[in-house]
């Protein structure tokens, strides 16, 4: 009797948990439309390389140095700024330092960081995640298109 009223019960536990309402949320959202932002979410970065004047203020204003600034070669800018994602805590003194008028790094409002081709250049790393990138950022296709873009402009 004692066995058949422990399995009646555990039956109605299940039971009883199956109709409650699920505590996990599905990602991505049924209506992705739907999603809530603060005010002060920081995201993805964004590296404007027509506004970039090579200063190195945001790698030294980074409190982690999550920013490297990679030489281009160029005579403007000299350096572009390379983020590494991993490291990166997101505080946004990076924005804060740039001196441009027209900020030349900043932290958009996407929360999807894996997407391809945003502006950032995510190069490969040697060993671990937190070495130097390798490579030669000018070879970033999107970097190309965007410091040649520039160089027209002061040519013209």
């Amino acid at each position: 009797m004692d066995i058949g009223f422990k399995i009646l019960e555990k039956i109605t536990l299940v039971a009883l948990r199956a109709l409650k309402p699920k505590d996990t949320e599905y990602f991505p959202e049924k209506n992705p439309e739907v999603r809530k932002k603060t005010e002060r979410f920081r995201g993805r970065h964004f590296i404007n390389a027509e506004t970039c004047i090579g200063c190195y203020a945001c790698e030294r204003a980074c409190p982690i140095g999550a920013i490297i600034m990679v030489p281009t070669g160029l005579k403007r800018p000299r350096a572009m700024p390379v983020v590494n994602l991993g490291r990166c805590c997101y505080c946004g003194l990076c924005e804060d330092s740039c001196p441009t008028k027209e900020k030349s790094i900043y932290l958009t409002e996407d929360y999807d960081i894996l997407i391809k081709d945003v502006g950032i250049n995510l190069t490969p790393l040697i060993d671990d995640l937190w070495a130097k990138p390798v490579g030669d950022i000018t070879k970033n296709p999107l970097v190309v298109k965007d410091l040649k873009k520039q160089q027209q402009k002061e040519g013209k």
